[in-house]
């Protein structure tokens, strides 16, 4: 047998090994393929302050990033989580997406932003949130790329998580930023998996498997995978890598009724993911989230910054007890740390002033010993 007819043997046997097709769609063969390759979290991130900062839905110049920084700076947080990408818009020129909104930041300004951060002792996280949360991505993709923008489109929000192609594309995009924020304290990645539209059939047939291989992927490259909490089935836990580290901000969502009920029997707790070994930050959707909008509101700000300071800390989690979403349950994350999260939506007039006037002011949450 010529060596290239052997080639294409092995080949053909492999790519049948990963992918079985029926009816025109797909079936994964494995979801626990990232259970033997493990990274640690930094101390930094499991122990300091983070600030999750929607840059998608309130774009900031170059300058305006390094006042947000110096700001976090004063204010003692460790590091950035910076949302580049969401529905509304893609916050980076990417190579391949061929993107051409003028507020992106170009892959000088990125490598420029994370110099100016580390000489101020904060490390800045990438989030680009997939598969969910792709609006931007899909419509720069549906230019750039039509074919395939056809083939992994689930709806104008998100990628088609059941197509292997969706996970290719979410390496390939990741692969443009790892080297750009390589090198930092915290090195991290958000690949996000929050607020996944589907069933919980979807989410066990090809969900976990978009996770832990995009998941496999940044952990090849030396970055600690991320992803919200909201998405992960109980069952599921097991299945999925437990070098990934969990944003923690609400085990119901956005749900009432029935959903809400439902997601406190089948969606997993704090306890669920820290007794399967999973770094869990404390990123409370009630004590821990500040809507941008509502700056200039002072009982607003106040409210907010008097439940950092007085009432909220990194063992008060939002969870579903007794059929109802309540965000004082107390559980032993294993850790100190917090996430601050600055949401955008509607928040165009509000200055850059405003915001790091809000930052400056922030007294993260410590742990209290009982």
């Amino acid at each position: 047998m010529s060596n290239i007819k052997w080639f294409k043997q092995i080949l053909f046997g492999a790519i049948c090994t990963v992918l079985v097709f029926v009816n025109a769609g797909y079936v994964y063969a494995d979801t626990t393929e990232s259970s033997q390759i493990t990274i640690t979290a930094s101390p930094s991130l499991t122990q300091g302050g983070t600030l999750n900062f929607d840059l998608a839905r309130h774009p900031l110049t170059l300058d305006e990033m390094k006042l947000l920084i110096d700001a976090l700076q004063t204010s003692g947080f460790s590091n950035l989580s910076l949302r580049l990408g969401d529905s509304e818009r893609l916050m980076y020129q990417s190579p391949y997406l061929q993107n051409t909104n003028s507020d992106a930041f170009s892959t000088a300004d990125l490598r420029e932003l994370v110099l100016y951060a580390t000489q101020h002792q904060i490390s800045i996280i990438p989030d680009l949130d997939l598969p969910s949360h792709a609006g931007a991505i899909l419509k720069a993709l549906k230019l750039s790329q039509p074919d395939l923008y056809q083939q992994i489109y689930m709806d104008d929000n998100t990628l088609d998580y059941t197509n292997p192609l969706s996970i290719e594309l979410a390496k390939t995009l990741a692969a443009e930023l790892y080297p750009i924020f390589e090198g930092q304290q915290t090195q991290s990645f958000v690949i996000g998996a929050d607020e996944v539209p589907g069933s919980d059939s979807l989410y066990e047939n090809y969900l976990t498997t978009f996770i832990n291989q995009v998941s496999t992927d940044s952990i090849a490259h030396g970055y600690t995978p991320i992803i919200w909490n909201d998405s992960i089935l109980k069952n599921e836990v097991p299945k999925l890598n437990t070098s990934i580290l969990i944003y923690y901000w609400s085990q119901a969502g956005h749900t009432q009724g029935e959903e809400l009920i439902n997601r406190g029997t089948t969606r997993a707790s704090v306890s669920d993911l820290v007794t399967a070994g999973f770094q869990v930050l404390n990123a409370n959707d009630y004590s821990n989230t500040y809507h941008l909008s509502n700056l200039g509101d002072l009982d607003s700000e106040n409210y907010f910054l008097n439940y950092l300071k007085n009432v909220s800390n990194p063992s008060l989690f939002q969870e579903v007890i007794d059929g109802e979403s309540q965000w004082w349950t107390t559980e032993n994350a294993q850790n100190n740390g917090s996430l601050i999260s600055f949401w955008g939506e509607n928040s165009s007039t509000v200055s850059i002033t405003s915001i790091t006037s809000l930052i400056v002011r922030i007294n993260l949450p410590l742990i209290i010993l009982q």
